[in-house]
């Protein structure tokens, strides 16, 4: 199954954007990430993955694996043979790509 789907990628920014709270979270997001990236000298993509490993979204792999499961991949014996961790972590840093560089070009317009 592909995680390639609009469905998919707008669940993961919703993800995303769970970790912060307050009226305008996708300005907090957007704020987070550029800080971060200037703080690591990093990308957006790179920038995302660092805040997952900081803790800042899921972090319990049984939250994880039925975070994935809720996305359509539902085998759990192919997903226990896989790094969900990475997984994880690589599609919320793919569409939270995209989300940054979306809000990016709101505020410019």
């Amino acid at each position: 199954m592909t995680t390639y789907t609009k469905t998919i990628i707008e669940k993961n920014q919703k993800e995303i954007l769970s970790a912060f709270s307050g009226r305008n979270k996708k300005k907090q997001f957007y704020d987070e990430v550029t800080r971060l990236m200037k703080h690591f000298r990093t990308d957006v993509y790179h920038t995302i993955m660092l805040m997952a490993d900081g803790g800042m979204f899921r972090i319990y792999y049984p939250e994880i694996t039925d975070y994935l499961v809720s996305l359509g991949l539902k085998d759990r014996k192919r997903l226990e043979k896989t790094d969900v961790w990475s997984l994880y972590k690589h599609l919320l840093a793919r569409d939270g790509t995209k989300l940054y560089e979306k809000i990016r070009k709101e505020m410019k317009g």
